[in-house]
């Protein structure tokens, strides 16, 4: 049997799906993509892949299990997550998949437990002298937020929950529940930089784009750009525990200079731009998984244009 790299939660992750066939194609590699998801028949990546398989939801005890089980069945050499709930259940049981020969991107369960908890990600880029929005924790009865606030889900992810308050009459009247942290509203242009450690967990590189739109909590538009304080924050933020393999953050350039507000442990919805434009994370993944020299580099086009519009799979 082939080879096979398969894409978790694939979804609608038909541009990942594009990027590792190129990558398998420069390093000569006659693999399978397989992809999993807790719905394949309503997955346009499912669809497209070599194979795809049912696997039960992310909130399963039985997840993990479950995808070791096809990493075994299909001969997987790369495990490739691409959400936020999955990537704890799997970093735990990282040495599980290792043994069976399954290279995962996946970082060190304390870097997965420190981007999972906004509270916990924005103390730890304290402790790394980088900047963060100011936060307060929600129902705080010691100090009020300063307004305009934002709340957000402690664990949130894809901008789902988010609430805004222009005022403290507004937040009074309407409080956020307990599960969720209170942040300043920043100002400025979003960028999100897309960082490559190897598997050591050295900085590789780092290929910031700014979000020039978004749709859904994803970069609908966007355009790389170099930028000397996003790559030194890119470098901290790789010295902290477990980070390694493809990751992203995503930062408000502000008069006060770049502050981040998240760290996704995972590769961004927006990584097609980052790979068109020289960042080929998935190939040097893929290097790794098969001992083939690293040629990961700080080396990547600025200021390419991505453009994105909605596409159609069609079915029997």
């Amino acid at each position: 049997m082939k080879k096979a790299l398969l894409i978790a939660s694939a979804g609608r992750r038909v541009g990942l799906m594009g990027a590792a066939r190129e990558s398998l194609a420069e390093l000569c590699l006659d693999w399978r993509i397989v992809a999993a998801d807790a719905v394949p028949d309503l997955s346009a990546a499912c669809h497209l892949a070599d194979a795809s398989y049912r696997v039960p939801p992310i909130t399963s005890d039985e997840y993990a299990d479950s995808l070791l089980e096809l990493c075994r069945k299909e001969d997987v050499g790369l495990l490739i997550p691409t959400i936020d709930p999955e990537l704890l259940p799997i970093s735990i049981r990282e040495q599980d998949f290792a043994s069976s020969n399954v290279r995962a991107n996946i970082g060190g369960a304390e870097f997965v437990r420190t981007a999972r908890d906004k509270a916990l990600t924005s103390k730890r880029l304290g402790e790394i002298g980088v900047e963060a929005p100011r936060t307060w924790a929600a129902g705080d009865r010691d100090e009020e937020p300063r307004f305009p606030a934002i709340a957000k889900p402690i664990g949130g992810s894809a901008s789902i929950g988010i609430r805004q308050y222009r005022s403290a009459d507004e937040y009074r009247s309407d409080p956020p529940g307990e599960n969720y942290l209170v942040q300043e509203l920043l100002d400025g242009p979003e960028y999100t930089v897309n960082v490559f450690c190897d598997s050591g967990g050295a900085f590789r590189c780092a290929v910031p784009h700014r979000r020039l739109e978004v749709r859904s909590g994803e970069v609908s538009k966007g355009r790389t750009e170099r930028s000397d304080d996003l790559t030194d924050i890119a470098r901290r933020i790789a010295e902290l525990p477990g980070a390694r393999g493809a990751f992203c953050f995503q930062a408000i350039l502000t008069d006060r200079g770049p502050v981040v507000f998240e760290i996704n442990a995972r590769f961004g919805g927006g990584y097609p731009l980052a790979h068109r434009a020289g960042g080929k994370f998935v190939k040097w993944l893929l290097e790794e998984a098969t001992d083939k020299p690293l040629t990961a580099a700080d080396e990547w086009q600025d200021g390419l244009l991505m453009l994105r519009y909605d596409s159609e799979v069609f079915t029997p």
